[in-house]
């Protein structure tokens, strides 16, 4: 039986072989990664609470806020490193759910067998 050390091990040898190999997939890795500490940080590096709403509507980018506001005056940037949390939630709860209906309808069509299992 497998350990999980080994599965890790497994696991990050093939991340380093696919980086080594491809620059795009290091490339988008950095990206996600990117994504992911901006989400989980969010709250320590967005210049401005993403809710809050001023007078100074639809500004364009300046040094002050970087991406301009809205309509409502609220910070755009701000706005978009706290809309990555839930972005990644929502991803990885769907990627979560759809994989444990796939095992479920596998297992069910691989214990069927005959006609259900080729359908």
């Amino acid at each position: 039986m497998a350990t999980i050390s080994g599965i890790q091990n497994f696991i990050w040898s093939a991340v380093v072989n696919a980086t080594r190999r491809d620059r795009l997939v290091a490339a988008s890795l950095i990206v996600l990664l990117l994504f992911v500490i901006t989400a989980l940080f969010a709250d320590l590096i967005a210049p401005f609470d993403p809710m809050k709403t001023s007078n100074d509507t639809f500004q364009a980018p300046s040094m002050q806020c970087l991406l301009g506001t809205d309509d409502l005056g609220r910070d755009v940037l701000s706005g978009v490193m706290h809309g990555a949390r839930s972005s990644i939630m929502f991803g990885v709860l769907v990627a979560i759910i759809s994989g444990l209906i796939g095992v479920a309808i596998g297992a069910g069509a691989a214990f069927a067998g005959g006609f259900v299992d080729d359908l």
